[in-house]
């Protein structure tokens, strides 16, 4: 749990419910059901909470900027300026996180 905080995963309360009947499966528990109880119990237990999830703080490389846009530049040079388009707001939303996390503190989220 704790290497899948320290590694910015995102976990819900879903993930953490089927991780723990696979683990509860594997150690043949037949009764171990997952329930919404045991995940809050969990949670309490380990001092997790949902948090939500803030931003875009680790995502730029401000040190690496200047060759950032050389390289952009580079790659635009051989298009005519009415053929290039800013599509960062458009992302694709089914492939988006979820907007909240299980976690010991609160998280900030990368693009």
């Amino acid at each position: 749990m704790y290497i899948a905080i320290r590694n910015n995963l995102t976990i819900t309360d879903n993930i953490l419910s089927t991780k723990a009947l696979g683990f509860a499966f594997l150690l043949k528990e037949d009764k171990f059901k997952g329930s919404n109880g045991w995940i809050d119990s969990f949670k309490k237990w380990h001092n997790l909470k949902l948090y939500s999830v803030h931003g875009e703080l680790a995502s730029a490389p401000l040190e690496d900027l200047d060759v950032m846009r050389d390289k952009l530049r580079q790659t635009l040079k051989d298009y005519d300026p009415e053929n290039i388009f800013n599509c960062d707001e458009t992302g694709l939303f089914w492939k988006i996180k979820p907007s909240c996390t299980i976690s010991n503190g609160p998280v900030s989220r990368t693009k």
